[in-house]
């Protein structure tokens, strides 16, 4: 019986990327990617505010704050009740420690900030009741047409 010899068969482009993605072993590519996490990290906080911050903040708040206070930043973090916020150029340095006071996350500003977050949400759910109030109206039937009435709750005030 006469078998014929296996050809090789040419690499197919998978093969060809698991061999050149492998090429690598497992602790030059730990080594690699160490090396490229530091330096990405040096890059985040090269120039870089602090400022103390109440320990009630939340990244979000402290997010939106510094957007109202149009600061630009590559990376913020928290470390020991003081924000760290990462910054790209010098400029940006000199320019946020302008605009940002110092106690611009204290335990005063947490509860001003908190207070008014909490009147926009309230003032939205209330715009939104209101609106349905004033323009909601009920239809009714009569004599083959329709009449429009406003609706009227309790909170209608008649003069006394």
């Amino acid at each position: 019986m006469n078998i014929p010899p296996e050809q090789p068969q040419p690499p197919t482009l998978i093969s060809l990327h698991r061999s050149r993605h492998n090429r690598r072993t497992a602790t030059a590519r730990r080594h690699r990617n160490k090396k490229r996490n530091d330096t990405h990290r040096s890059h985040r906080y090269r120039y870089y505010v602090t400022r103390p911050v109440h320990h009630r903040f939340s990244m979000a708040s402290i997010k939106v704050i510094l957007e109202r206070h149009n600061i630009r930043y590559t990376h913020i973090k928290i470390r020991n009740s003081s924000l760290i916020i990462g910054l790209k150029h010098h400029h940006m340095k000199h320019q946020a420690h302008q605009q940002l006071p110092y106690a611009t996350f204290n335990r005063l500003q947490y509860y001003e900030h908190h207070r008014r977050s909490r009147e926009s949400r309230h003032h939205h759910s209330h715009e939104s009741r209101h609106h349905y109030f004033y323009e909601s109206r009920h239809y009714h039937y009569h004599d083959s047409r329709y009449h429009r009435h406003r609706h009227h709750s309790r909170h209608t005030h008649y003069a006394t």
